[in-house]
């Protein structure tokens, strides 16, 4: 299991130009999905336009009792804006295809009919930090990257932070895009509860709508099969096609 000291291991060296393609990022080697889980926090992310003032964001994964290389998460943040709790619930799944490589994971949120999105893991030691990505082209070909920077702590240590923002510095990810998370003055979530809190409505802020969802006007089909038509979201998120 390797240490977050050695965690650029895992990432391939690309660039991102402007309108270019998506490159081809290699996701993560040997995912074992069951070491997932448990709290994680949102640490940074790609800048997500809403408005709403989000903090406090993190992600609980529980191991789904059907098998155990699929997960089930629910995702919370805070907005300071309506003074409210959001959160969505979701699974996630190993690819099906033998063509989609190890570490390429299919996204499901129902709430948001998001079904099977694409999200690649770059690195993670289960222990401290998960850094994901997804990326999409527009119409005109754009490459739109997302990111999404989880560690175990909620206040995780500088030279933990450099090594999980440097796996996204070896892919020459836009650091321009990413936002780190507020983590001050943070509300108690309900961990246990499965209700989802205004998901219909708000739930694509959460981090793990947000990677697969925000900034997606378009799809980069890489092998798995979905569609998604959000619901109550601003006119630019309406009828997105997901991978």
């Amino acid at each position: 299991m390797p240490s977050f000291a050695g965690i650029v291991l895992f990432t391939v060296a690309v660039t991102f130009a402007a309108a270019d393609k998506c490159p081809p990022i290699s996701s993560m080697a040997n995912f074992n999905a069951s070491e997932m889980t448990g709290v994680w926090y949102d640490i940074a992310h790609t800048h997500r336009r809403t408005g709403l003032k989000l903090k406090c964001d993190l992600v609980k994964f529980t191991s789904d009792p059907t098998s155990p290389t699929r997960l089930d998460f629910n995702s919370f943040s805070y907005s300071s804006a309506t003074k409210s709790t959001v959160s969505v619930a979701g699974k996630i799944v190993p690819p099906t295809k033998k063509s989609v490589p190890d570490g390429t994971l299919a996204v499901t949120i129902p709430t948001l009919n998001i079904e099977k999105a694409e999200l690649k893991v770059l690195s993670t030691d289960y222990r401290s930090f998960a850094v994901f990505y997804a990326c999409q082209e527009s119409e005109n070909g754009t490459a739109m990257p997302t990111a999404l920077i989880l560690t175990r702590e909620q206040t995780p240590s500088s030279k933990l932070k450099h090594a999980a923002f440097k796996v996204l510095e070896n892919i020459n990810f836009p650091k321009k895009s990413l936002r780190e998370t507020i983590h001050t003055s943070c509300h108690s979530y309900d961990l246990a509860s499965k209700v989802e809190q205004q998901a219909s409505t708000l739930g694509h802020a959460t981090s793990m709508a947000g990677v697969v969802l925000l900034s997606k006007e378009d799809h980069h089909s890489t092998g798995f099969s979905s569609t998604a038509k959000p619901k109550g979201l601003v006119d630019k998120l309406q009828n997105i096609k997901l991978f």
